[in-house]
């Protein structure tokens, strides 16, 4: 019989993990997000998503023993950079998967007709209008993005490869490496609901990441590839001019503020 203090390390509190987080993400995206105005539902977004955070970062590790190296990172002295398999990850996902699907978002905006009317983020816009530049730049914006990019997708990795990747293949452990990614995959997906080329886009990418990452956990090679993934996807394929963006909840489906 399971002690009290086991069940963290069970296939039931692994899944309860996912589920719960999971739940939690889209009670704010999904309820709150869509009234504002309500002081009470913006309070318990605040309070949940802190939460949130302090859990899938800190908290969540610590209950369930995982070790830093299989969440992809390293320790202190490395500034908690994985070092050991850097050479042999940045091969993998720098050199190879990274190429890949960089081809694949210019063959998308080649498909969809903006491949050769590129869209910057605004970034140069906002310098123009604070009188630091006298007309928008793309290589400004790209840059700009890229930088945004990188810490926005090492956030989202941490969430899908280092929490709900590893939570998953203690949920499944005889589960194969081929299964674990689309699974994976199909959770990153499905939290970009209801936006659905962002939904596919991140589902196939995301299920790339996760397959090098079952065998190589390192984000920050993931990290880089997920920014300028992220950076070249929003300025050559989710444009404004053909109806595209990057917001996920209700306004995916044209509702809401």
């Amino acid at each position: 019989m399971e002690s009290k203090n086991s069940f963290w390390q069970s296939r039931k509190g692994h899944a309860f993990d996912i589920v719960v987080v999971t739940a939690v993400y889209f009670y704010v995206i999904l309820v709150v997000a869509p009234f504002e105005e309500n002081l009470a539902l913006q309070i318990s977004a605040y309070v949940l998503g802190g939460f949130f955070i302090l859990y899938v970062f800190f908290i969540s590790q610590y209950l369930h023993k995982d070790t830093a190296a299989e969440r992809g990172f390293g320790n202190w002295k490395t500034l908690f950079i994985r070092t050991d398999n850097l050479k042999k990850s940045a091969k993998e996902v720098l050199l190879i998967i990274t190429p890949l699907l960089i081809l694949g978002i210019f063959v998308t905006a080649l498909i969809l007709g903006t491949l050769w009317t590129p869209e910057g983020g605004g970034f140069s816009a906002w310098l123009v209008d604070q009188g630091l530049l006298e007309e928008e730049n793309l290589l400004i914006d790209f840059f700009g993005q890229f930088l945004y990019y990188i810490l926005w997708g090492f956030i989202q990795q941490v969430l899908f490869l280092s929490f709900i990747h590893v939570r998953l293949r203690k949920v499944f452990p005889t589960m194969s490496r081929m299964r674990i990614s689309l699974l994976t995959g199909a959770i990153f997906g499905s939290y970009h609901l209801f936006n659905f080329p962002l939904v596919t886009f991140t589902f196939v990418s995301g299920t790339i990441w996760v397959w090098s990452f079952y065998e190589t956990p390192n984000l920050l090679t993931v990290s880089i590839s997920h920014g300028l993934g992220g950076t070249l996807s929003s300025i050559f394929v989710f444009q404004k001019s053909i109806g595209w963006h990057m917001t996920v909840g209700w306004p995916g489906l044209g509702w809401g503020p």
